[in-house]
């Protein structure tokens, strides 16, 4: 596919780029992107594509992961920018259970212009901050519509109301609050 003969020219520029010393693995998977396994915002797509690269322990390492994404980073980006792709995105993986990106906003309205020109707003706004790097937000253009038409009388005999059906269809692919963490009274 288009898609995969692209991501070659990502894996030679890692390949070469890494001492062995540093690289373990390179693994790239093509028609998909997600954070892992579970991830809820889970990308499948043939125009979409995701690379693990795979570090040494950084003990047997003169670099930390960071040093490396940043050297990796320009290449990579001009490769992307000469390939004519975009949203290319850096993640360091994190020890422990899955957290999320450090920060996450959404934004909802009524207006989908106007959420576009907030999201962008937001995007400039936090490029300006140093150290802030791989902005990304998740609207695709084209996004599937799903229309889901309940039957009142089978929902009923099941005693399931068309409010809870959507309810549960928003918190199954939008996902939902289960908690909050209170600190000194504070949430």
């Amino acid at each position: 596919s288009i898609t995969s003969e692209r991501f070659k020219e990502f894996e030679n520029i890692i390949n070469k780029s890494l001492p062995p010393e540093e690289l373990k693995n390179v693994v790239t998977y093509i028609g998909l992107q997600q954070n892992d396994s579970a991830d809820p915002l889970s990308s499948f797509s043939s125009n979409l594509g995701q690379i693990g690269i795979y570090l040494t322990p950084e003990n047997e390492r003169q670099r930390t992961a960071d040093q490396i994404i940043n050297s990796l980073r320009p290449m990579i980006e001009e490769a992307g920018s000469r390939l004519n792709m975009s949203d290319i995105v850096f993640t360091k993986q994190r020890i422990g259970p899955p957290v999320g990106k450090p920060v996450a906003l959404r934004i909802t309205g009524k207006s989908l212009e106007k959420m576009l020109e907030v999201s962008e707003k937001l995007k400039s706004k936090l490029s300006d901050i140093s150290g802030v790097n791989d902005i990304q937000d998740d609207f695709l253009k084209g996004k599937n519509e799903y229309q889901i038409l309940v039957n009142k009388e089978t929902a009923s005999r099941s005693l399931l109301s068309p409010e809870s059906i959507g309810l549960h269809v928003r918190a199954t692919l939008q996902g939902q609050t289960a908690t909050h963490l209170f600190e000194d009274g504070k949430r």
